[in-house]
């Protein structure tokens, strides 16, 4: 009796089959053919969850690099007790792959390599241009002294 089933997919069904030590017929139905799902360290929740902190941080001006996302990744699944590749565990960050991933299945997050802040954009942000910033904008109707305070980070008198 032929059946027409590739010779490959018969194999791994009964490497499956004798791997799981089964005695009798009514127990073969409880193995799962084909193939399996790759494993997934968070679940879909969980991803949600991780993607609205980098959202979050995104917003308020607090970019997140690669690296640190993958560091964030590896200390989210130790607080949450998942089951992380014995690599994660190692490097103490996710793995490049899964970063990559996270990434094509989340696609409205923007998470880039670093890169060095060029020089005149370094020099640009001094005294003299933040004071000009301030002084074109419309003043405020009542001035908080803590506000100011912050302008240059000094303490209120």
């Amino acid at each position: 009796m032929f059946t027409s089933i590739p010779k490959r997919s018969l194999l791994r069904y009964v490497k499956n089959f004798l791997a799981a030590g089964i005695q009798d017929e009514a127990e073969a139905t409880t193995i799962i053919g084909g193939y399996q799902k790759p494993r997934k360290v968070f679940s879909s929740e969980q991803e949600s969850n991780l993607r609205s902190y980098v959202k979050r941080a995104s917003d308020i001006y607090h970019g997140i690099t690669t690296t640190d996302m993958r560091r964030l990744a590896y200390q989210y699944a130790t607080q949450e007790k998942c089951i992380v590749p014995l690599s994660w565990s190692v490097k103490k960050e996710a793995g490049r792959d899964w970063l990559s991933g996270f990434m094509r299945r989340r696609q409205d997050l923007s998470i880039r390599k670093p890169q060095a802040t060029s020089l005149s954009r370094a020099t640009s942000f001094n005294k003299h241009n933040v004071d000009s910033i301030f002084d074109n904008s419309e003043p405020p109707k009542t001035v908080d002294r803590r506000c100011l305070a912050l302008k240059w980070r000094t303490s209120p008198q």
